[in-house]
């Protein structure tokens, strides 16, 4: 099967009830005998899209992608194109149109790459220490922001960091004994802590004056 589009998949969708499996598996096949680099970012994304808390934006995609372990800022040189990301996943991975998450093109895809064998610990090992280490990036070392609109202007211009504040402990649990020097990166610093508090706490609010107001209570360390 040549299934390089989302119309081609969905057509195979609606043509073959019977044989999803085989036409994942021939995708899959796809996937891998790409040119090297590109069968582990398709595999990769896949990955993150199946397995997240919930839907991740293109943009959050790409900038959990774009950590580097030991380096503590995002090199814009080091950030993939919306493009490339569907174009290595052949068709399986489509943008939603309405909120730009990415997301599987069938519910019967996900489903079929979720329960993939053989990966999950590893999958779930790389989501966990890209979201510890988005939060030790050095832009957050500077702790909490003093006012709404610096806090608006920090999660715009680090749109991961909603995410990881909020899911990091959840992906961590599973497999927490592998990555302990990681956490305490985090937690042990004052600053970084702070950042990631506010982050999680942190919701949008029509009320501006009630947002700024609780900025007064919240803790700077």
């Amino acid at each position: 099967m040549n299934l390089t589009t989302v119309k081609q998949m969905r057509r195979s969708l609606e043509t073959l009830p019977m044989g999803l499996q085989e036409a994942y598996k021939s995708s899959l096949d796809r996937i891998l005998i790409q040119p090297p680099g590109r069968p582990s970012l398709a595999l990769r994304v896949i990955g993150w899209v199946t397995h997240s808390e919930r839907p991740l934006t293109v943009n959050e995609i790409l900038e959990a992608f774009a950590v580097e372990e030991d380096f503590d800022e995002i090199d814009e040189e080091n950030l993939t194109s919306p493009k490339m990301l569907l174009q290595v996943c052949v068709g399986l991975v489509t943008i939603n149109e309405v909120d730009s998450t990415l997301r599987m093109v069938h519910a019967t895809a996900h489903e079929f790459f979720r329960s993939l064998p053989g990966g999950f610990a590893v999958l779930e090992e790389d989501i966990a220490k890209t979201c510890l280490g988005y939060q030790c990036l050095r832009p957050l070392e500077k702790g909490a922001c003093t006012t709404v609109e610096n806090l608006d202007l920090r999660l715009q211009e680090m749109p991961f960091l909603s995410y990881a504040a909020q899911y990091w402990g959840t992906h961590v649990r599973r497999i927490e004994q592998h990555i302990e020097p990681r956490i305490l990166k985090l937690l042990d610093n004052p600053s970084l802590r702070a950042s990631s508090f506010q982050a999680l706490q942190h919701r949008k609010r029509k009320d501006r004056d009630l947002a700024a107001a609780s900025f007064e209570a919240f803790p700077s360390g």
